[in-house]
């Protein structure tokens, strides 16, 4: 990374989200993961900002066995390039402090357990970069690079799918693409935590966005399921308050990113009833419908049905989308074989331009694949919207608010390949990140 990017230290605004001191220093040299865990027990500040009553968990051997005891930056004040927090001795990532060229963006990130918060959050710190199915992909003009540690953790034992019991988290990546830098700080807290406390949640969140110039983002990682075993309801109430406290405060910004990152859409069946609703109010549907038949690991034959839908300016997707959005007694079944549908269409999406061997970028920017994204993460909203009416969770606050600051929701999935899960438009939160801090320069 050359060095001209990047200044030094931050004077303005510096503010540790987690116990809120304004004071930082340089560590020295490195300790193994045992010795911090050990040290980190011992520290009754940091258990507090970290909401921890107890200790740090040990790594679990399946995890240990690819990471080791990996190397932390030690408690010991020095001059290296890391850098802790003078009171609660957080560990506090360089898109936390550090000042430069870079567009600075603060994400708040929360979900229930099981829902897959990890999961798409690391496709924001560390991309799949071999996915098949991203919308733009990454190559040497676009990449992603996250800072290594996650206190107590590193971001290695994310990759290799731990799954942390920690309260609270701050993780840094930056996001390097065509026309700049983009630093993203993030706080990613347990859902539970908003079950308890949601004052002391709401602090940490708001000392977070409102720490450092730039603009911010509230994002709820919420599952597709048929059940009505919901966990959204208190961080719903909670986001919707700290909107409307934050939005006017985050530095004469207007706009403040509220989403929904709504994982597992592979789980949605198509069936007959969602067929049936199709031939009644969408015309024409024949190549939606084909779509929906399809086998969701073989996309490649219904290459002609992707080029009937982008014809006429993505016209049958916009139907489709006026039809979700018109019926208000779309029943459980329709719903779920339109959700099939939608992830189908996602699919197809990555499956074309991959066999076109077109640029992925410039098929998204001047190819018309944004505006077809857009579509599907509209549509996404509208059948959110439907699925849940009944279930108590986010979609009461999905409408009202100015247009520019409303909430979104960006439909996510996983498709299981002979060689692994792989993600499915995992780069959304990527572009949308470089989206919302390309607006605030």
């Amino acid at each position: 990374m050359a060095l001209k990017e990047f200044f030094g230290i931050s004077n303005k605004d510096i503010q540790c989200p987690l116990c809120g001191s304004r004071e930082s220093w340089a560590t020295e040299g490195f300790v193994t993961f045992d010795e911090l865990r050990v040290a980190l027990a011992a520290l009754p500040g940091w258990r507090a900002a970290h909401g921890s009553s107890g200790g740090v968990a040990d790594i679990p051997s399946q995890i240990r066995q690819h990471t080791g005891s990996p190397q932390m930056p030690s408690l010991t004040q020095g001059s290296s390039e890391h850098r802790r927090c003078a009171t609660c001795r957080s560990l506090l990532p360089p898109q936390f402090w550090r000042s430069g060229v870079a567009q600075p963006l603060a994400i708040t990130v929360t979900g229930a357990v099981g829902h897959g918060k990890t999961t798409w959050l690391m496709s924001l710190l560390a991309p799949p970069r071999l996915s098949r199915y991203g919308i733009i992909g990454f190559n040497e003009h676009h990449t992603v690079q996250p800072y290594d540690f996650v206190e107590p953790y590193t971001i290695s034992m994310l990759e290799w799918e731990f799954r942390s019991a920690m309260p609270f988290l701050l993780m840094g990546c930056t996001i390097h693409h065509p026309e700049g830098l983009v630093d993203v700080r993030t706080l990613d807290i347990k859902g539970e935590m908003f079950a308890t406390n949601t004052e002391d949640v709401s602090k940490r969140i708001e000392s977070h966005l409102l720490g450092r110039r730039g603009g911010g983002g509230l994002l709820v990682i919420e599952k597709f399921s048929k059940d009505g075993d919901r966990a959204a309801t208190n961080i719903a109430g909670t986001y919707l308050r700290l909107s409307t406290r934050i939005k006017e405060r985050l530095h004469g910004r207007s706009t403040l990113w509220k989403g929904i990152i709504w994982t597992f859409l592979d789980s949605a069946a198509w069936n007959d009833a969602a067929e049936s609703w199709l031939h009644r109010m969408v015309v024409p549907s024949g190549a939606l419908i084909a779509i929906g038949r399809g086998k969701a690991d073989a996309m490649g034959p219904l290459a002609a049905n992707y080029e009937e839908i982008r014809q006429n300016n993505d016209g049958v997707l916009i139907s489709l989308l006026k039809a979700v959005r018109g019926d208000e007694d779309m029943d459980p079944d329709e719903v779920e074989g339109v959700i099939a549908l939608l992830f189908r269409l996602q699919l197809l999406y990555s499956s074309y331009v991959a066999r076109k061997r077109v640029n992925r970028l410039d098929y998204f920017y001047r190819g018309g694949g944004q505006r077809y994204v857009t579509i599907c993460q509209e549509l996404a909203k509208q059948l959110y919207m439907h699925w849940d009416a009944d279930l108590g969770g986010l979609s009461t606050i999905l409408t009202g608010g100015d247009e520019d600051d409303d909430w979104q929701v960006l439909p996510c999935g996983r498709l299981a390949s002979p060689q692994a899960n792989e993600s499915v438009w995992s780069d959304q939160i990527v572009i949308e990140a470089i989206s919302r801090a390309s607006r605030l320069r």
